[in-house]
């Protein structure tokens, strides 16, 4: 399906990509293939970075969860500057409200 990313321009498609992705992400983490799920992760944040208009303050719980994902997954995989990247992209858009990182 990521083969085909080129294929899908509305933001429709390319929301219902980054669940599934999302999805992929979590399942591989669950079953210990954390390369795998970095690969997922990647994709899904691409998309929302690319395809979705201000996808912090529209679709905000899923964003956090990606990029929570993506920073263990990082972390996990040993890329230590992904994950602070990660990280810090997490903290500036959750500065107003920190307390929301402990329900994610």
């Amino acid at each position: 399906l990521n083969n085909a990313l080129s294929h899908f321009k509305e933001e429709e498609d390319a929301l219902q990509l980054i669940q599934m992705n999302y999805r992929a992400t979590r399942a591989a983490f669950s079953k210990g293939a954390f390369n795998a799920g970095l690969k997922y992760a990647k994709v899904a944040r691409d998309l929302m970075r690319e395809r979705i208009h201000q996808p912090w303050q529209n679709y905000r719980s899923l964003a956090l969860g990606i990029y929570n994902l993506s920073c263990e997954l990082e972390y996990l995989t040993g890329n230590y500057v992904n994950t602070k990247r990660a990280f810090e992209k997490i903290n500036a858009e959750c500065s107003e409200n920190p307390v929301e990182l402990l329900y994610s």
